[in-house]
């Protein structure tokens, strides 16, 4: 499991369908998924991606899932980080959030665990307070897959990500227009030190 983002260097959050399953129409199946945008000048974020791809590769060649000859083929696809400032040159004001930017898509079939700043889960209940436009921390799983035909011929290889947890960390301009909750109320907010409680299984 690879956390994304550092207490000093957070990614902010984009596509967060993560209360609700989405269709994922290439895998004709539902599943929760997020976008996560990492500005180029966050160093060490970037450094965090690559280094959980290139673990990932050295894990799939020595048990075996892929050959060094397949790692090698132009069609094995190991970049699953784009440019952001590919798509702004499309159009400035669409795309204008991922200006200086990479992006990275992360799916799952069962449903993100989702933690505030203190690392406490997030009720359903209150699911209006993560959105996309927060910027916080991912928590994925890397790993390469082969997607076989059924006659056992490869249709697709490459590597790419499981959506583990997320965590909000700070607000940030929400991506639909909406005030956030926290904004309205931020005036007369008394925040109380809280405990962090650690979760075994997510790294926040």
């Amino acid at each position: 499991m690879s956390l994304i983002g550092t207490k000093d260097e957070l990614v902010r959050m984009s596509y967060a369908n993560v209360w609700e399953p989405k269709m994922n129409d290439m895998a004709n199946k539902l599943q929760y998924s997020i976008q996560l945008i990492i500005p180029k000048k966050n160093k060490a974020v970037v450094k965090q991606v690559y280094d959980a791809i290139d673990a990932a590769l050295k894990k799939g060649l020595d048990k075996g899932k892929i050959t060094s000859q397949q790692l090698k083929s132009p069609s094995f696809k190991k970049n699953i980080v784009k440019d952001g400032d590919e798509k702004y040159k499309e159009d400035e004001i669409k795309y204008a959030h991922l200006k200086d930017c990479f992006y990275m898509d992360s799916r799952s079939d069962d449903p993100p665990k989702m933690y505030d700043k203190y690392n406490k889960q997030i009720p359903e209940d209150n699911k209006e307070d993560f959105y996309s436009g927060c910027w916080g921390r991912a928590s994925l799983v890397f790993y390469v897959f082969a997607a076989k035909s059924k006659t056992g011929a490869i249709l697709n290889m490459g590597v790419t990500s499981s959506l583990v947890g997320l965590q909000k960390v700070e607000d940030g301009e929400r991506f639909d227009g909406k005030i956030s909750a926290s904004d309205e109320f931020e005036e007369y907010a008394d925040i109380a030190t809280i405990a962090v409680d650690n979760s075994e299984d997510v790294p926040f």
